[in-house]
């Protein structure tokens, strides 16, 4: 049985922290993943139209987009597609909002390096 790759879209702005979470993710990764960074919204957007992906990373906070606008967004055009929000700023009300606005869960980005 062939082990099934993980696809996952992250929008991220910043492409350092883009590279330090792929490096994060092949250190505790136990199957196969595909990692396909952009940094603008509509970028993702045209990646959700275009294949399908397993799991969202999601920076609230790009250049095209701020704010729950940018989930809303990709909320829209996923279709069912779990998300998760990286925020860069350790606030549970901007995570729980984003909770409730249709993301999986959140994670503080200064948390996950």
């Amino acid at each position: 049985m062939t082990a099934r790759t993980v696809h996952i879209l992250f929008l991220e702005d910043y492409v350092a922290y883009a590279e330090v979470l792929r490096k994060a993710l092949e250190e505790v990764a136990t199957g196969a993943f595909s990692l396909h960074c952009v940094t603008h919204l509509s970028q993702a957007l045209q990646c959700l139209d275009e294949a399908h992906y397993d799991l969202i990373l999601l920076d609230l906070g790009v250049s095209d987009s701020r704010g729950l606008s940018t989930l809303s967004q990709v909320v829209a055009q996923a279709k069912g597609v779990p998300i998760i929000v990286l925020t860069g700023v350790d606030d549970e009300e901007i995570g729980e909002a984003a909770v409730r606005a249709g993301a999986e869960d959140y994670l503080v980005k200064t948390q996950t390096s």
